[in-house]
């Protein structure tokens, strides 16, 4: 089956929460989310220090303004597309990158080891290659790069 552009979940603790989104922002199924200071959801960016989730829908299909955000924790794991040409040798349990955006969804970043924001995990057949009929790979999002655990609370100011 083919993964879907983006971080899609496969397994782990997690919940859900609705978040209010920036006005102007927009952002695709998939992406991972920050926390703006006004408590508004919006597309993760360079600036950005943490994640607050995974967006559940299109901003463009907000419900009254607000779109469920997946939120993890370090033991939450995604599948992701990678970029074609890599070399099997990088992807190896542990490995940990940077995260790029191409086109509308974002993806590992196998060319970027400076800012460590997601890690490679096994497959559930042990396995730390990229699936090749796919090109995705298994992989969590780092404790210090998330903004709230799953099983935590999300204060979220009133907007």
């Amino acid at each position: 089956m083919a993964v879907q552009p983006g971080f899609r979940y496969v397994a782990g603790p997690y919940r859900v929460q609705d978040f209010t989104v920036t006005s102007a922002d927009t952002f695709a199924d998939g992406n991972p989310v920050t926390l703006t200071g006004a408590g508004r959801i919006s597309e993760f960016s360079a600036v950005a220090t943490a994640i607050v989730g995974i967006a559940l829908s299109d901003s463009s299909e907000s419900i009254g303004g607000k779109v469920p955000v997946l939120l993890a924790d370090e033991n939450t794991i995604f599948s992701s597309k990678i970029q074609t040409g890599v070399a099997s040798s990088v992807l190896t349990d542990g490995a940990a990158f940077n995260i790029e955006k191409a086109t509308d969804h974002f993806r590992l970043d196998t060319d970027s080891t400076v800012t460590l924001i997601v890690q490679i995990v096994p497959r559930g057949d042990a396995s730390f290659d990229a699936a090749s009929a796919d090109s995705s790979i298994w992989c969590r999002f780092l404790p210090n790069f998330l903004k709230y655990q799953s099983g935590g609370t999300v204060i979220v100011p009133a907007v």
